[in-house]
């Protein structure tokens, strides 16, 4: 059995999360806990640690919030737009503090082992140039602040001992093509399901290959009248696509858009799961849209294709009966390693409890509350 990408896990000083440590993480985890108590936050810290800290996908998050809004121009920001971004990014910190005060450095990875750690802090530097012609950019502190005529906000990003410095007046750096290639395949899938853009990119990396007949069984779980499927693009629209679906009672193929919420979610998990092959999946509120009766088969295809694609699954869930769908399909598939974490907030620290897949059972059969 492939060796799990993440053992454990520790988050410092990320959003709302101050220090979580889960001493023990499964191939398919379900992460659960009251409303923001900070499991969409722990989806997010493990989105960045796979994309190794990519400033490009910070900007897309801080703007997916509403929290920075992209300079229209690709010219050298004003000090106010570079300002703004320092500001933004300083939502990504636990405190969330200004300039004038210290964002403690966020740490996202390993417990045990230095070389899987991804930390980002948030500095100022002065540039300083050597004789070769190089730029090197010099920390300085923030009451040296005022010592230096044009000292620039920069954001360090460390994997391992590999430090890169990414300034906020430059943030195309060269630097992210290199970290770019060194991160581990993921995907993550919202709350509200993939976008047509990311199905169509997905859709064309297993079109015509054994992974497209997993997802159509994964559809099959919704409703044996299911065939097959595929992406078409609206030869009106070179900009359109969509998910049109052959199912047996019907001469004609379908959207699938016109065959219900439920169809549409299992059809982007799966989608996501099969193109994340040695890497992440990630999905957020993994229930939504789902009916109880699809939810055990949907788990059961999960477990299985996790562990055959080496991949490391974590999933949020609000719902009771998919955490009970959970558990009964740990328990028929005899290799799951299945892992439920049921996040606590107790005096304003998130604190873990973890379930394995054998004390899970005593949980659902006595109908305990885990959510």
């Amino acid at each position: 059995m492939s060796k799990l990408h993440l053992e454990n896990l520790q988050i410092k000083n990320f959003r709302g999360i101050q220090a979580l440590e889960i001493e023990k993480l499964g191939r398919v985890n379900l992460i659960v806990g009251h409303n923001s108590v900070g499991k969409s936050s722990a989806l997010e810290a493990l989105l960045l640690y796979a994309n190794r800290g990519s400033f490009k996908l910070i900007q897309q998050i801080l703007t997916s919030r509403g929290e920075f809004k992209p300079p229209r121009t690709t010219l050298p920001q004003r000090r106010d737009s570079i300002d703004s971004l320092g500001v933004s990014i300083r939502h990504l910190f636990y405190g969330r503090k200004d300039r004038n005060g210290t964002a403690q450095k966020i740490v996202i990875g390993s417990l045990d082992d230095e070389g899987q750690k991804l930390s980002l802090e948030l500095g100022w530097y002065a540039v300083e140039s050597e004789d070769t012609g190089i730029r090197r950019l010099q920390p300085i502190n923030e009451d040296e602040y005022e010592l230096y005529g044009n000292p620039v906000s920069g954001l360090a990003v460390q994997n391992g001992l590999q430090k890169t410095i990414f300034r906020l007046d430059r943030p195309n750096s060269p630097n992210q093509e290199r970290l770019e290639a060194e991160q581990i395949p993921n995907i993550l899938v919202s709350a509200n399901g993939l976008e047509q853009r990311e199905i169509d990119r997905l859709w064309a990396k297993i079109a015509l290959t054994s992974l497209e007949d997993e997802v159509t069984k994964a559809l099959q779980i919704v409703s044996s009248q299911v065939e097959r499927l595929t992406v078409v693009n609206d030869l009106t629209n070179s900009y359109a696509s969509s998910t049109i679906v052959k199912m047996q009672s019907e001469e004609e193929p379908l959207p699938l858009r016109s065959l219900g919420d439920g169809m549409n979610r299992v059809f982007g998990i799966s989608l996501a799961l099969v193109n994340a092959k040695d890497g992440f999946l990630l999905v957020d509120e993994i229930e939504n849209g789902i009916h109880y009766t699809v939810l055990f088969g949907l788990w059961k295809l999960i477990l299985e294709l996790a562990r055959r694609l080496n991949v490391q699954v974590f999933a949020t869930t609000h719902s009771w009966d998919c955490i009970k769908a959970f558990q009964e399909a740990t328990i028929e598939d005899q290799q799951a390693e299945g892992m439920l974490i049921r996040l606590e907030n107790r005096n304003n620290r998130v604190v873990p409890v973890l379930v394995d897949e054998k004390a899970l059972e005593i949980v659902t059969n006595r109908d305990l509350e885990v959510r």
